[in-house]
């Protein structure tokens, strides 16, 4: 039983101080869409219309932002939701903004932060499923905007690299959480064994 609670608090001191990181990784994900959106407009109307979402996007930051200082961090589920609504604004711009859809949409870069983050806080058993479906999502708009990159090689080897990148970012960051989930466990053998022996040797 205090295993087992020992283990809850510890998953929830992940979360609390994680969140820190994913609300970082949103204000880069904000600042870097925006300069996107700058640069790739071509009417002035069009400014409007890529703003807003990011605009959602700082609104969710703020939120979360608030309920921290106010020493009331978001619980797992909400992490989960406000990271899910992330790659949904995102896949959006990906889709629909302006000429520059699916494979050719420079947007597809604002995943990486999204995934790496997420990874870094919730345990592989949440994040490998979300980074799986992020992956999915990508390819199956890339190829819904432009059917036609299924019948060159070229776009298919670069979806497939995107896809890859991607997979790994989410991988790497699921067994960084594992390897620092670890190393308390170890020390605590290692003291324990240790304070055995320094009993045994005053015996």
């Amino acid at each position: 039983m205090q295993n087992s609670n020992n283990a809850k608090r510890e998953a929830a001191e992940d979360i609390f101080y994680g969140q820190v990181v994913i609300n970082w990784a949103r204000w880069f994900i904000v600042a870097a869409g925006m300069v996107l959106i700058l640069w790739t407009v071509e009417e002035k109307s069009q400014v409007v219309m890529g703003i807003v979402p990011i605009v959602a996007i700082m609104a969710i930051n703020f939120y979360l932002h608030g309920r921290l200082l106010a020493d009331r961090p978001a619980n797992p589920a909400l992490v989960g939701l406000t990271s899910a609504i992330d790659i949904g604004v995102i896949t959006i711009l990906v889709l629909f903004w302006s000429e520059q859809t699916g494979l050719a949409s420079p947007f597809f870069i604002l995943y990486y932060p999204v995934v790496l983050a997420f990874a870094f806080v919730m345990p592989p058993k949440v994040s490998i499923p979300f980074t799986v479906t992020t992956v999915a999502l990508f390819a199956g708009v890339c190829v819904l905007a432009e059917p036609e990159i299924l019948s060159s090689v070229t776009t298919v080897k670069a979806l497939i690299l995107r896809s890859i990148t991607l997979a790994a970012m989410g991988g790497l960051a699921a067994y960084y959480w594992r390897t620092s989930l670890r190393r308390p466990a170890a020390k605590t053998v290692r003291s324990n064994g240790n304070g055995a022996q320094d009993s045994a040797a005053i015996a």
